[in-house]
């Protein structure tokens, strides 16, 4: 018109329904990718507690079948698996008696825990066999780690069977 009355329909901008739509879909794109950002930080707390894990089972049971192997296994045989033993004493020719153990939440080698502090050891057992019959002794290790808490929570149970090389006759 003329005498302006009408020049605000000619004005550019947003009407309030447009502006309330495109905050509702920024609201839930940025709701979509904080959930995804969420989950993604989730997965990679349990890979590395995975990690964690799996490196402390393969150290611990290269350890401990190293020294089975060269060593003698002195402890008499169990009776597995009904009751397996949480310890083991081995008599290494370098490093004189060797004595395995669980306690709390470590699995110890002459007093000095194996596990790092991250990993917990939830359950040791060895069985001893063959050492009563005058087989080669024969120790099989069940070893239950986990890292981690909440959803990123990780459990594993390995278990290596290791015979000594030193056979006496």
């Amino acid at each position: 018109m003329a005498n302006g009355k009408w020049q605000m329909a000619n004005a550019a901008g947003f009407t309030l329904i447009e502006a309330l739509t495109a905050l509702a879909i920024f609201v839930v794109i940025v709701s979509a990718a904080g959930s995804l950002f969420v989950q993604i930080v989730n997965l990679q707390r349990r890979a590395l507690n995975i990690q964690r894990v799996d490196e402390n089972a393969g150290f611990i049971l290269e350890t401990v079948a190293k020294e089975i192997r060269v060593g003698e296994v002195t402890d008499a045989d169990s009776s597995c698996p009904a009751t397996p033993a949480n310890s083991l004493t081995i008599n290494h020719p370098v490093n004189g008696t060797i004595a395995y153990s669980f306690s709390g939440q470590s699995l110890l080698r002459n007093g000095e825990a194996l596990n790092s502090g991250l990993v917990k050891v939830i359950a040791v057992n060895f069985c001893v066999s063959g050492r009563s019959s005058g087989l080669q002794p024969r120790v099989t290790l069940w070893l239950t780690l986990q890292s981690g808490s909440g959803s990123g929570l990780f459990s594993r149970t390995v278990q290596t069977t290791v015979s000594q090389r030193v056979i006496k006759f």
